[in-house]
């Protein structure tokens, strides 16, 4: 397993790699809290703003295409979604505006829906789906007692996995996509939020209190079948939640994770760290585990 340091003393959240892996999204903070969409050329080092506004501007989504960045912003009375051109050459459009705070996680593979949670009361999430192609109105995919957030769709477009506090505590599920009919639980403890599948589909990594852990899982139609999860790193990287503090890299081959000031910091946000061939690693461990 080998760590490359990608970016130095920011106040970086929220990480996300472009469909084909060439670019890291990510917001960085300033001192009140508010943050900007920036993208990042990995290969280059280069750096590219994106928005500018007062406001908070964080946790970016990617188009499938690569095109088009989405994000939330409280430029209004609430968190609202928004998109911008991911190289920069249009400025932000709102498209959606509520009283209640919205928060983007994934968009669908073919880009017909856009996933995103939606407060209905102070202590209560939905997941819910605002159309991207033609027109129509937001759907909602999943609305119970509890909080759920964090839905990312599977790399078919069948699939959505979540986190829910359903249990007494926030852990991954996972429901059929669009129908949301039935649900099957993945994760083993009561701390287990922000899923993202493998872009092979075969695995499911979930951000614990102290590191990242997978699951491997079988599809096949309508039969969905998971392995009990295994730890893929454990560290100092700094738990952003409610915030994404993690992605995968599109080929499977690196993971970039927020990682901290170390003593009398641990709560700052240093820098971004790569973490490289660690799938060998995460293979071994399977292997040995019982079916």
């Amino acid at each position: 397993r080998r760590q490359r340091q990608m970016c130095i003393r920011d106040s970086y959240w929220a990480p996300a790699f472009s469909p084909d892996g060439n670019y890291l999204a990510f917001d960085i903070s300033d001192s009140g809290g508010n943050g900007d969409i920036w993208v990042e050329d990995i290969e280059r080092g280069i750096r590219t703003r994106l928005t500018f506004d007062d406001a908070d501007d964080t946790k970016p989504v990617w188009s499938p295409d690569g095109d088009w960045i989405y994000f939330q912003s409280n430029r209004g009375a609430s968190y609202d979604l928004y998109r911008v051109a991911a190289d920069g050459s249009e400025q932000p459009v709102q498209l959606t505006e509520n009283e209640m705070d919205e928060q983007p996680s994934s968009v669908s593979p073919d880009g017909a829906w856009l996933v995103y949670a939606q407060a209905t009361e102070p202590n209560n999430w939905d997941i819910v789906m605002l159309p991207l192609t033609g027109e129509g109105e937001s759907q909602v995919f999943l609305s119970t007692p509890f909080i759920e957030f964090g839905g990312k769709v599977s790399p078919d477009g069948n699939w959505l996995a979540y986190s829910s506090n359903e249990s007494g505590g926030n852990e991954t599920y996972v429901r059929p996509f669009p129908t949301g009919r039935g649900e099957w639980k993945i994760s083993t403890n009561p701390r287990a939020t922000y899923p993202t599948w493998s872009s092979r589909g075969d695995e499911i990594f979930f951000r614990t209190a102290i590191g990242i852990n997978a699951a491997q899982v079988e599809l096949d139609g309508d039969s969905f079948r998971a392995k009990r999860p295994e730890t893929v790193f454990d560290g100092s990287f700094v738990d952003l939640f409610p915030s994404w503090d993690y992605d995968v890299a599109p080929d499977g081959e690196a993971f970039v994770l927020v990682h901290g000031l170390g003593s009398g910091g641990e709560n700052m946000v240093d820098h971004v760290v790569m973490v490289t061939n660690w799938f060998a690693e995460l293979e071994a461990t399977f292997a040995s585990q019982p079916e």
